[in-house]
């Protein structure tokens, strides 16, 4: 392999996997809050407090991916814009 076809693989295969983390955690927020819930309200806000980490964290990992040079490729720095664009949308719908 070409050595610039490694860096984007590394990079791609390391922003995969710290996705794929924050994605798990998600789902463990989600299942914790429907098996630890007294009530519908609580089960809500622990679903709220769900999507707000996971909005905080793809947004942390696409300002990563844009100020860590190593992990900046072509493809990675659309998807940290698109994520960016994503979080900005959620944080909208958050507020209101």
């Amino acid at each position: 392999m070409e050595e610039s076809t490694k860096k984007n693989f590394k990079a791609g295969l390391i922003v995969t996997i710290i996705e794929l983390v924050i994605i798990a955690i998600y789902f463990l927020i989600i299942i914790s809050g429907f098996s630890h819930a007294s009530d519908i309200f609580s089960v809500f806000n622990r679903l709220k407090g769900a999507f707000v980490f996971i909005t905080l964290a793809t947004l942390l990992l696409a300002i990563l991916i844009l100020t860590i040079k190593p992990l900046r490729t072509k493809t990675t720095i659309r998807w940290a814009v698109l994520d960016i664009v994503w979080a900005i949308g959620n944080i909208y719908l958050l507020m209101q």
